[in-house]
């Protein structure tokens, strides 16, 4: 099964797209890289798709790139 039938059968079921979340969540606490490691690997994202970064940090968190920089540089 791909990425993408993975994907379908997760969001036609709510325990299943809360468990996804979830995880998603706790994965990004633990990992152990390094914050500036991260940063640097969303911005060389965000250079190549924009539109793309943006919807999924919105998704993840409510705020915008631009918001999240502005808020880092306040």
């Amino acid at each position: 099964m791909g990425t993408i039938e993975k994907l379908e059968r997760i969001a036609s079921d709510e325990a299943m797209a809360e468990n996804f979340v979830i995880n998603l969540v706790n994965q990004i606490y633990s990992d152990e890289e390094k914050p500036e490691r991260k940063f640097a690997q969303l911005k060389a994202a965000y250079e190549k798709n924009p539109e793309l970064v943006n919807d999924i940090m919105l998704t993840l968190c409510g705020w915008s790139m631009d918001t999240l920089c502005d808020q880092a540089t306040e």
